[in-house]
């Protein structure tokens, strides 16, 4: 089992956490570090996680394996889900990418303290983008190649400081599209839907349990157009971070590659990073290889 130490314990750490700790047999939280630490004493006695003083006594210690962030701008790769998905591409019942639509939305802005880091605007630039839409575009650059270049506009509809709405444009290099409309101002949503040339494949539901495809019809119509019987798979067991952590530990122990490989996760950064230029700019940004 992997000891694994957590950084952070707001909302997101405490999920992470709550999520694998007697639940798990591939990883095990045994240490934890927060800035707040008076707010995290009890969470920490409840989940028997031991608090220390500093990062650096977690980097230190010898009963650590590894260290998960639930820290201003920590990355989440949410992607085990998404191995449906990808078994359809690969075999072809999807065909081609034409283009991917994604929409994750939550109804959490107006919760955040205006000291929060979330609502500080060098944190959380791009509007929602940071908080949820960069999710999306994890799964969009594995399944459509590289990004070529992006449309961005934002909006704010909550008081606050920062924009809480982002709806981004994209081209790839393959010549598929895609579309993200991220908010953190409206009701809890959550869907990924890749369009291929044979069929649709969706993700959906906030825990992303949800599995839904498509083909494409094989006989013009006669009348109107209705599309063929779909296939729908649920999966309500499914735990989206026990199954991201467990595959983290997994990594570690048998020295093998993260399901998220370093040249996306790099590329993901270069489009973060055009997206935040197009939102400010209001202008087509290409995105640098």
């Amino acid at each position: 089992m992997i000891r694994a130490a957590i950084v952070g314990l707001g909302r997101w750490g405490r999920s992470l956490v709550a999520s694998v700790q007697g639940k798990s047999a591939q990883l095990r939280f045994v240490r934890a570090h927060t800035r707040t630490r008076a707010s995290a004493e009890d969470f920490c006695r409840q989940h028997d996680v031991p608090l220390v003083d500093s990062y650096k006594q977690i980097l230190a210690d010898p009963d650590v394996d590894a260290v998960v962030l639930a820290t201003p701008h920590s990355l989440h790769a949410s992607q085990i889900i998404a191995a449906a998905v990808r078994r359809r591409l690969a075999q072809g019942r999807l065909g081609a990418v034409v283009s991917i639509v994604a929409q994750h939305t939550t109804s959490t802005a107006q919760f955040v303290a205006p000291d929060n880091w979330r609502a500080a605007p060098e944190e959380a630039p791009g509007g929602a983008l940071t908080a949820v839409g960069v999710h999306a575009l994890d799964h969009m650059i594995e399944f459509a190649d590289g990004v070529r270049d992006v449309r961005c506009v934002t909006g704010r509809t909550m008081p606050g400081p920062s924009d809480d709405t982002t709806t981004v444009m994209l081209r790839f290099h393959s010549g598929a599209t895609g579309l993200i409309f991220c908010s953190v101002a409206t009701s809890t949503n959550f869907s990924f839907t890749l369009y291929g040339s044979k069929g649709m494949a969706e993700i959906s539901k906030p825990n992303l349990q949800a599995l839904r495809f498509v083909p494409t019809s094989e006989q013009p119509p006669t009348g109107p157009v209705i599309a063929p019987p779909d296939e729908i798979s649920e999966h309500p067991s499914f735990d989206m971070l026990n199954a991201e952590l467990s595959e983290f530990a997994r990594a570690i122990r048998k020295r093998r590659p993260y399901p998220v490989p370093l040249d996306e996760v790099l590329h993901g950064m270069s489009v973060f990073d055009a997206i935040v230029q197009a939102a400010r700019s209001n202008e087509i940004v290409t995105v640098q290889r």
